[in-house]
């Protein structure tokens, strides 16, 4: 499958259902786990690959107020979707072989992503190369949210 029938496959799930995976259970499950590793309680920068419709960063917002966030997605219309509710958010669209970033992360979010990875050594190396030296990932897997009716 190439990138752009992954972008296109995922860009429909968008279209037809834009709230589709959203789930604050699964977000505050979340937020509980990651504020364990800071003694202030949150992350200083925070990167969630694979934001989609950037749930995860706004339920964190309302807690971390002091966190940058930043998010990616392979699909352009998931984060059209995100921009509406995180206008001050720095959200793009791409593959994670495509993004580049001016700093190193405190953490690192992958929510139901890493599954997808086609070579893990290769694209958790690139996620390690996101990260401060510091940092943490928190990972999701597997993608059991894709199994719902």
């Amino acid at each position: 499958m190439s990138k752009d029938d992954v972008r296109n496959e995922y860009d429909a799930y968008y279209r037809k259902k834009p709230e589709k995976w959203t789930s604050n259970t699964r977000d505050e499950f979340t937020r509980v786990k990651i504020e364990e590793y800071w003694e202030v309680g949150y992350p200083k920068t925070f990167l969630d690959i694979g934001c989609g419709n950037g749930h995860t960063i706004a339920y964190l917002k309302q807690y971390w107020k002091k966190t940058a966030f930043y998010g990616f997605d392979l699909s352009p219309v998931a984060i059209d979707v995100a921009r509406a509710k995180l206008p001050d958010v720095d959200l793009r669209a791409g593959f994670l072989d495509e993004m580049s970033y001016p700093l190193k992360f405190d953490c690192i979010c992958l929510l139901g992503v890493a599954e997808h990875f086609l070579d893990l050594r290769e694209s958790f190396g690139q996620v390690r190369e996101l990260l401060s030296d510091t940092g943490v990932i928190y990972m999701e897997s597997p993608n059991c949210l894709a199994y719902e009716n």
